[in-house]
């Protein structure tokens, strides 16, 4: 039968069969829930290993076979996630730090008594909670859709998410280890770390979400959108690293930018309109077009249902505009007296948007062509007037 999730598979390694069977009673009991096999042999424990899983393994030091650093030392080859405790009656300072230079995940000296049982489920299941909370992390982190990294207080890369790859190019074990400025043109870790080496949470949250150039191992940079999150880690703060390659964004950005800029030094009038006809944008020579003064910031006219306006209305062109909306394209060609009363003379036409087939609004392009329509009322006249001319000369001729 399936244990729960929160369930504990304790692997305990002593020589002394005895001792190993009392701490695991003492154990299950003082713990619901741990569940503790015994082993009294290291080599033992090793393929114990490779067939089941094991939550935690605590393992005496003084043993026949292979000592418990020695025994730690092979864990760590080939299960290098399994919390590790040692529990040894013969502890000193030396075996202490050898244990922690090979990766001990706690360290605890055998005591007289059985409150020692109690303390040592409790160490058993602090390691067991942080490892599984690791897991976790691990696993939402490699969900996450964006590159992210995680940055301990020295500024070197603890952590990678697979999706660095696709924005830095090299694969998460290639940024084990490196300084996290190595990444990143501008440097910002200098700003985040205190006199004394500390990470300030307050310096971390002030430089979130800010524009870099990211570099890559092959030479080539990238417009990157970095966010930091500071996390605390019992007394440390590690920074969490959020990395979005927007140079595809930045270089939209850019052109659009142009266009806009293209469009504002326009010599005709723009107006954008959306799908209930709208004006949402208006281009300085249109503003001039409908007559709007200098010292105005804000054309009255938009928001305004362009078939709506009374000049437009007025000049009768309203219905021509909104046939827009059935995809149709047109041309115009009116006379204009603008909201501020002033009188010209417009040509344009009309381009129909469609999204997914529906009508999305539409782009009106208008010049004023009042002194072109002057001179070619001019040019008519006097064309009128030598046929006229012509007409009555000849008559004359005839008689």
């Amino acid at each position: 039968m399936a244990g729960s999730p929160e369930d504990i598979h304790v692997l305990h390694v002593d020589d002394e069969p005895d001792i190993a069977e009392m701490t695991a009673d003492y154990l299950e009991r003082a713990e619901p829930g741990m569940r503790v096999t015994t082993a009294t042999r290291s080599r033992d424990a090793l393929e114990y290993l490779g067939e089941t899983h094991i939550d935690c393994v605590v393992s005496d030091y003084d043993m026949p076979d292979m000592d418990g650093i020695e025994l730690l030392t092979a864990v760590r080859a080939d299960y290098p996630d399994v919390p590790f405790i040692l529990y040894t009656g013969k502890g000193s300072e030396e075996v202490a730090s050898e244990a922690i230079s090979a990766g001990v995940s706690d360290y605890l000296q055998k005591e007289v008594g059985t409150s020692q049982y109690e303390l040592l489920a409790n160490r058993i299941r602090n390691a067991v909670t942080t490892r599984r909370a690791q897991e976790r992390a691990a696993t939402y982190l490699d969900a996450v859709p964006h590159a992210v990294l995680v940055v301990n207080a020295a500024g070197e890369i603890t952590r990678a998410n697979p999706q660095v790859a696709d924005v830095f190019g090299d694969e998460p074990a290639a940024f084990a280890d490196d300084h996290v400025e190595t990444l990143f043109r501008n440097g910002f870790w200098s700003d985040l770390v205190d006199e004394e080496g500390r990470v300030s949470e307050a310096a971390a949250a002030a430089a979130d979400g800010y524009e870099d150039t990211g570099l890559r191992g092959d030479g080539t940079t990238f417009d990157a959108d970095v966010n930091l999150q500071p996390v605390s880690v019992g007394a440390d703060v590690e920074i969490v690293v959020s990395v979005r390659d927007v140079t595809r964004f930045k270089q939209r950005e850019r052109e659009l930018e142009q266009y806009e800029r293209i469009i504002d030094h326009a010599p005709v009038g723009m107006f954008r309109l959306d799908d209930e006809f709208r004006i949402v944008y208006e281009n300085p020579r249109a503003e001039e077009i409908i007559g709007l003064p200098e010292d105005t910031e804000e054309s009255d006219a938009l928001g305004v249902d362009i078939t709506e306006l009374p000049p437009i209305v007025e000049a009768g062109v309203h219905e021509t505009i909104g046939r827009l909306v059935e995809g149709e394209r047109l041309s115009l060609d009116f006379e204009f007296t603008s909201i501020y009363g002033s009188e010209s003379h417009l040509r344009g036409y009309g381009v129909p948007l469609v999204h997914d087939g529906e009508f999305d609004g539409a782009v009106l392009l208008i010049d004023d062509v009042s002194e072109q329509k002057a001179r070619e009322e001019a040019l008519q006249n006097e064309r009128d007037r030598l046929r006229a001319l012509f007409h009555n000369n000849s008559q004359a001729i005839a008689r």
